[in-house]
């Protein structure tokens, strides 16, 4: 340490001794923080008195060890993590980047020589499944473009190449629409030992950076998405920890790669956001340095309240993204609403386009500079959660209230008021419903008797969240006849109530088939 005694003879006095004296070990493991608040605790103290010691390795011990390290005996002798890299703090961006501009807390993503502030949208139609089989026809892609456009957005987030990549290119140059061009990565490959995997990833990155570098309507490149956090579903510890090490190395060879093809454009990292984000920002610090934009995709209002704090602790030499942002998610029960019987309770729509708005306006723009932007989740409904959780316009492709919302923050410019639909919920008659028997739910909105309105119903298996049950409805739809199923299972009744101008609104209620007695 920097107090009680010279580091550098502290260090090598240890490694002559394990050499000399203590073969049994096999392993070294350096503590190196520089705030370590555990010292506060002893009776002694720091000569400035602080409460804290700072564990790093000055410039001559940081010397000193790399020496040890490279000695033939411990190469050959000690197992260290592949890879080990120490912190620096003076990690900061190349120079010579055209795409970016300024520096810590006054970053500028540049593009053709102009600032560039990204306010984006993750356009998933036709990603997968879960999107609804539908086909990106150009002149789709020119209405849903058009709307974007319209909406104030610069930009598109894509996650992986696809035969649609053409005309989605086209239809964004003709809307003036940025796009960041993504690399779907599994979460369940070993990054240490799946090398023909690896080799495929690499193998396609590189065809299609070189393919698509010379398109206008490119930003950059996004590499990856929640695979360092995700690995958490398929590995434990301590395996996982090597495994994340090799996909960050990966990561960085990838970056480099790109660079060298494409360097007139920033690559990206897209991570989620929970309480490992800073150790996922170190790990990606330390050990991806050609990567120019940290994503972040964070969607809890207790996470992205922090995000700004975490990254100017754990990176502030490099900007950041917020590459989703929404509603609160579904995934982590403990902050998620259910109902007396375990269903998710999903909030209504005007609800969420208040949470995209609050997102943006209190934890998005206030930071730009470190930021270079956000990205709102997602342009259609998909089938993740519920059928109805995300999504600015629904399957039919009429706009949600989230879209009016963002729309009239980032223009400035608010759909009239007999346009959009208000506020859509279910009413159910009792708590309790019992298999086989039959209910009549309720349809409640705001502008009930403002606009004529059209209501669709139906009941769905989470399960099978493809597979939908038309009810049977009253009063022109408001009313809706649901009989309980009889195969135990949990369910979901949906509502869509859409007006004759475009836009809808959309409503859930999960149903419990067990029987409560």
């Amino acid at each position: 340490t920097t107090f009680g005694g010279n580091q550098k003879e502290w260090l090598s006095n240890a490694f002559h001794k394990i050499k000399t004296e203590y073969t049994e070990i096999k392993s070294i493991v350096f503590f190196y923080s520089d705030a370590d608040p555990n010292w506060g605790f002893t009776d002694w103290r720091p000569a400035d008195g602080s409460k804290t010691i700072n564990w790093t390795f000055t410039p001559d011990a940081f010397t000193a060890v790399k020496h040890h390290l490279s000695d033939g005996y411990f190469q050959n002798n000690l197992l260290f993590s592949e890879g080990f890299t120490f912190k620096s703090a003076d990690k900061n961006i190349p120079a010579g980047k055209s795409y970016l501009a300024g520096g810590q807390n006054n970053f500028q993503l540049m593009e053709e020589g102009k600032p560039f502030y990204i306010k984006g949208v993750v356009y998933n139609a036709g990603h997968d499944w879960r999107d609804g089989d539908v086909p990106l026809t150009r002149s789709k892609l020119e209405d849903d473009f058009k709307k974007i456009k319209a909406m104030g957005a610069n930009t598109i987030r894509r996650y992986e190449p696809s035969i649609y990549d053409y005309n989605i290119f086209n239809a964004a140059r003709a809307n003036d629409l940025k796009v960041i061009y993504g690399f779907w990565f599994e979460n369940k490959v070993d990054y240490v030992h799946d090398e023909k995997i690896l080799m495929e990833y690499a193998a396609k990155v590189e065809e299609k950076v070189k393919q698509y570098r010379n398109e206008p309507a490119l930003l950059g490149w996004c590499i990856g998405n929640e695979v360092w956090g995700l690995l958490k579903q398929y590995y434990g510890q301590p395996y996982r920890y090597r495994v994340r090490e090799k996909y960050v190395e990966f990561i960085e060879h990838l970056a480099q790669r790109i660079h060298e093809i494409d360097p007139t454009r920033p690559v990206f990292i897209s991570e989620e956001h929970t309480s490992q984000l800073p150790a996922a920002i170190e790990s990606f610090r330390d050990g991806a340095p050609s990567v120019d934009v940290v994503g972040v995709n964070s969607y809890y209002r207790k996470h992205i309240r922090k995000l700004q704090q975490e990254m100017a602790t754990y990176n502030p030499e490099r900007p950041y993204l917020v590459s989703e942002f929404g509603p609160e998610g579904y995934w982590q029960t403990d902050f998620t609403p259910h109902d007396e019987y375990g269903g998710v309770l999903e909030a209504g729509g005007v609800e969420k386009a208040k949470l995209y708005v609050e997102r943006w306006n209190e934890h998005i723009l206030p930071h730009q500079g470190s930021n270079v932007g956000g990205i709102a989740y997602c342009w259609s409904d998909r089938l993740e959660g519920t059928a109805t959780w995300f999504g600015m316009t629904d399957h039919k492709g009429r706009l949600k209230p989230v879209y009016c919302a963002l729309k009239n923050t980032w223009t400035g410019s608010p759909c009239k008021k007999d346009e959009s639909v208000k506020e859509t919920y279910i009413f159910a008659p009792v708590a309790s419903l019992e298999p086989g028997e039959e209910y009549l739910f309720f349809a409640v909105t705001e502008n009930f008797h403002s606009a004529p309105l059209e209501f669709e119903w139906y009941l769905s298996e989470d399960e099978l969240i493809q597979m939908k049950t038309p009810v049977k409805t009253l009063d022109g739809g408001r009313q809706a006849i649901v009989q309980v199923p009889m195969k135990p299972s949990n369910y979901r009744l949906y509502l869509n109530v859409s007006n004759n101008k475009g836009y809808c609104n959309t409503a859930s209620y999960p149903i419990k088939a067990y029987r409560h007695w």
